[in-house]
């Protein structure tokens, strides 16, 4: 548990000094100390050993299957250069952090504290040691979201190509296009109940893609913490009512609206898969796409708290919070989510 202890403290020690002297510089050393850690991990994450067989199995081309051709191309090169596979999780933690980075630093009125929930919540930099190929279809379409927001839409399209091209399923980021329209109450509810009588075109699409597995074969025994899941999806209703999305007296600007879209997105997808039946971490895989803009639109949401005082019990509480969520993850979860011990490829 030391080493994670000593990231947390090192990423506070950077952020706090990031704050302060207002330079991109420990901005930066903290993108390095994230790609390090996950880059060179050795048999720590649950999906470590399955991928690292197949990184070997694509070597001695005995793989029973190829991955999706963005993959492909990554393991086929480092196949050709002829070194260590372990080199594929590195490229991988460069490439997923450069996605996030540049999606806080675009977007986050507070890039410290955007870094600082990303790393101590569970389901965004410990999430990244697992399903990496989604993950770095999700880092790919972070920078589309960018893209979208300064209307330089042909890159916008071309970012969510590569991104599919990472993870078939992130062909769903199309959808993204709407996303910097402001919708009315009433729409969202027209879009709810039609996308929930659906639901059996949305089960017949499902049962005849390469994802059927994950409603008839695989299941996941894990439910979720209670107490964690309620915070969550009270936070995801909270806030649009707080940045006013409903509210015509309140103007937003775009990446406002397409971050809060993305809030509602989030919410349909979890009341779709409850109707559907989808276990638990199927559907927050799917959710993945969904949920990163939280890192973002938090830190949004506690700068338009005006009372100082307020400001900053919010702020103790939320770090409070924050470093609860992380020990819970570590100390009691560690060993479920094979995070504990930590090693490095040193180590092997």
């Amino acid at each position: 548990m030391i080493p994670y202890f000593l990231l947390l403290g090192y990423m506070i020690i950077f952020l706090s000094f990031s704050k302060m002297i207002k330079t991109d510089l420990f901005f930066y050393l903290s993108f390095a100390i994230l790609v390090l850690f996950s880059g060179l991990r050795f048999d720590v994450g649950v999906d470590f050993i399955s991928y690292s067989q197949m990184f070997v199995d694509f070597r001695n081309e005995t793989a029973p299957f190829l991955f999706e051709p963005a993959n492909m191309f990554i393991i086929n090169m480092v196949n050709m250069l002829n070194i260590d596979y372990q080199a594929i999780f590195f490229i991988y933690s460069l490439l997923i952090m450069s996605g996030v980075f540049y999606f806080i630093k675009n977007l986050s009125p507070s890039k410290e504290v955007s870094i600082l929930l990303f790393v101590t919540i569970g389901i965004f930099y410990f999430s990244t040691f697992n399903g990496i190929r989604q993950w770095a279809a999700i880092s790919i379409m972070l920078i589309a979201i960018v893209k979208l927001i300064e209307a330089k839409h042909i890159q916008f399209v071309l970012f969510i190509i590569l991104a599919s091209l990472f993870h078939l399923s992130a062909i769903i980021l199309f959808v993204l296009v709407f996303f910097k329209f402001r919708f009315k109450f009433l729409y969202l509810i027209v879009i709810l109940f039609s996308s929930l009588l659906a639901t059996e075109l949305l089960l017949f699409i499902i049962n005849n893609s390469q994802y059927a597995m994950y409603l008839n074969e695989v299941k996941f025994d894990q439910k979720g913490n209670p107490l964690l899941l309620l915070i969550y999806i009270s936070i995801l209703i909270y806030i649009p009512w707080f940045l006013g999305y409903f509210s015509r007296k309140i103007t937003l600007n775009t990446h406002e609206i397409v971050l809060l879209n993305m809030n509602l997105m989030s919410i349909l997808i979890l009341m779709l898969g409850y109707q559907l039946n989808i276990d638990f971490l199927s559907l927050m895989r799917v959710n993945m796409y969904f949920q990163i803009q939280l890192i973002v639109l938090i830190p949004m949401m506690m700068n338009k708290v005006q009372n100082h005082k307020i400001n900053f019990m919010l702020m103790y509480l939320a770090v409070v919070f924050l470093f609860f969520y992380y020990f819970n993850t570590v100390y009691n979860n560690g060993v479920y989510y094979n995070l504990v011990p930590y090693q490095t490829i040193l180590d092997r």
